[in-house]
């Protein structure tokens, strides 16, 4: 996991000039908690990985300081299945979430807003440093659906360069994983 975290971040356009005619921008929101405190996600090592459905390999958001993304994408089902706690620092934690949210970007759609993920990160005490195997006090990540589109859409406009009006609100949905 190491290895690969370093070139495998998708980072953030600059401004609609970077698209193609049939690019799309996944735009949103990630609000990272440690313990009820918030924290920069990729300051604090959170590591939030996504795939377009039927691509086998995942990469890495890139959040800004504020916590946005606004990347290019194509049409798809876009998952956000996989997170990950210190993986930096070489005793991380993986979670592989079930349910995962999961956002449908339309071919019809330019950009698409799926508002706030809240991601929460609990530890008990007595485990930092270490990952737990069991019992009672495991690592816990938790994620939330907000959907204040609203205040996102004004500053996805701004970054992006494109009016509020052509922004779609992005349906979250949370899918279980498939079991064999």
């Amino acid at each position: 996991l190491n290895g690969c975290v370093s070139d495998s971040f998708v980072h953030n356009i600059k401004s609609k000039s970077d698209l193609k005619t049939d690019e799309k921008v996944l735009a949103g929101r990630f609000a990272c908690f440690e313990s009820d405190a918030p924290v920069h996600c990729t300051k604090s090592e959170f590591l939030i990985f996504f795939n377009r459905e039927g691509e086998p390999e995942s990469k890495l958001f890139r959040p800004d300081d504020a916590g946005y993304i606004y990347i290019v994408v194509t049409e798809g089902y876009y998952n956000i299945a996989t997170f990950a706690k210190g993986a930096k620092g070489g005793s991380g934690l993986i979670f592989d979430l079930d349910p995962f949210p999961v956002v449908l970007v339309r071919s019809e759609d330019s950009i698409v807003n799926f508002g706030t993920l809240e991601v929460r990160f609990y530890q008990s005490p007595g485990l930092k440093g270490s990952t737990a195997q069991s019992g009672g006090g495991r690592p816990q990540l938790r994620i939330n659906h907000i959907a204040n589109y609203d205040v996102t859409r004004s500053e996805i406009a701004s970054r992006v360069g494109k009016s509020a009006g052509s922004i779609s609100d992005g349906m979250v949905q949370f899918l279980e994983r498939a079991r064999r």
